[in-house]
């Protein structure tokens, strides 16, 4: 024979590839629900959830006793700037955006974070 029937094999990677990435997405949302942004970061970012990741990190900016449930997530940078918390120049709110990002991104890679940064592009890009 010439060629070899692979079709078989490319059917159980996909299957594989299916299994690995429900594994995934499950840990993301008991990550999610439970607050571990940095791990749920990762698990999003893993998977190309570019809206999963804006969450993620809408919810890092939020009240630590408010969950991710109660966030529009039409559009949730309305509840942020119904806050003052992007529109501030004070250097209190600053800093609070800073500490609460710093604390979920010092983790990431630089190709997680560069993955952040195309996604914030993309969602500039294509905003309402």
């Amino acid at each position: 024979n010439i060629w070899k029937d692979i079709t078989v094999d490319e059917e159980l990677k996909n299957i594989q590839l299916i299994e690995q990435n429900l594994i995934i997405e499950q840990e993301l949302v008991n990550d999610i629900k439970n607050k571990r942004y940095t791990k749920a970061l990762k698990a999003a970012l893993s998977i190309d959830h570019s809206f999963k990741v804006l969450n993620i990190l809408t919810s890092i900016l939020i009240d630590s006793n408010e969950s991710i449930e109660s966030i529009d997530y039409t559009n949730p940078s309305i509840y942020l700037l119904s806050n003052n918390i992007t529109n501030s120049t004070d250097s209190n709110s600053n800093n609070y955006i800073n500490d609460r990002l710093d604390k979920h991104l010092r983790d990431l890679t630089i190709n997680e974070i560069n993955k952040i940064v195309i996604y914030i592009k993309e969602w500039n890009s294509t905003s309402k």
